[in-house]
């Protein structure tokens, strides 16, 4: 079960830390329509990002590996094989939850 918060609003709710690494929001200019995630845990967040389904999201971002370990990268930063399968390029790091949350959102 996913215990996320989450809030579509002008202002950050009260429970969004702008401090906490695991609340992310996604603004831009001056909007009603701010997004505000407040993850629980690295695992949770990662969950929630494998069902962004925006083309923006689907451009820019590749899961690499399987199960538990596996991890999303900015698509430049993979090297895909001949059976689509992705391996990230060497000194290449996980994509931070902000990007992802950025893509996704009509920001």
């Amino acid at each position: 079960m996913k215990t996320f918060n989450y809030a579509k609003q002008a202002h950050a709710p009260d429970w969004y830390d702008g401090m906490n690494p695991l609340h992310v929001a996604a603004t831009s200019g001056n909007s009603p329509f701010y997004e505000w995630y407040g993850f629980q845990s690295e695992e949770e967040a990662h969950d929630i990002a494998c069902g962004f389904n925006s083309q923006s999201f689907i451009d820019a971002f590749v899961l690499v590996g399987e199960g538990s370990t596996a991890k999303f990268f900015h698509m430049e930063d993979v090297t895909m094989d001949d059976d689509c399968e992705a391996t990230a390029n060497p000194g290449t790091t996980p994509a931070c939850r902000q990007s992802m949350v950025d893509a996704e959102s009509a920001f």
